[in-house]
């Protein structure tokens, strides 16, 4: 159930107050604004209590609004002062887990006239006669991808009485590679049954 905001809680307070008689609260009436707001009758029984008790100690509205405001969201913290803490360290020693490993990739920059030839590329398929694209179901896309049976550096989470692995290659310059070759194509519907 999601918090209820500062107006519905003043909206609370003011059916309570609407509905009260001589300051005695009628019977289920906290159920019955539990059911039209949407929350347990405990709410809006506390958010009451809270009002009365805040008029008691000064406060002219009761102050009924939420307390969610001062207690949450992420604490700030000063980046100059934690890059002082940071430099401090050791770098054998940053790995308790407060920073995060992130890797990035480097993307291609196009030029111009690599643009243009996909595009042109994206155009062959176009009829001329009809201005529609060709359904490309005689075309194979072939495509293949290689891949290291191994990397030289390898970074492994162990326990401390556990060993790292020994792995053996007679140079990390002769890694075994695979190829995968794969071809996609639509499925091809035979005239012939078989």
């Amino acid at each position: 159930m999601a918090n209820l905001s500062d107006t519905t809680r003043r909206a609370i307070v003011n059916d309570i107050l609407l509905s009260s008689e001589d300051g005695k609260l009628p019977h289920g009436i906290c159920a019955e604004l539990a059911r039209t707001y949407g929350c347990h009758r405990h709410t809006v029984e506390r958010i009451w209590k809270r009002c009365n008790e805040n008029i008691a100690s000064g406060v002219i509205d009761g102050a009924s609004g939420s307390r969610i405001k001062a207690n949450s969201g992420r604490k700030p913290y000063d980046r100059a002062e934690l890059a002082a803490k940071l430099s401090d360290i050791p770098v054998n020693e940053r790995r308790r887990g407060h920073l995060r490993r992130r890797s990035g990739r480097i993307k291609p920059v196009l030029t111009e006239n690599q643009k243009l030839n996909r595009v042109r590329h994206a155009l062959s398929f176009v009829s001329k006669e009809t201005y529609e694209f060709d359904p490309m179901f005689d075309v194979v896309h072939i495509d293949e991808k290689w891949f290291n049976e191994d990397v030289d550096g390898r970074t492994y989470l162990l326990l401390p009485d556990e060993e790292v692995p020994q792995r053996h290659r007679r140079s990390k310059r002769f890694i075994t590679k695979t190829m995968f070759l794969a071809a996609v194509a639509p499925p091809v519907r035979s005239s012939v049954m078989l």
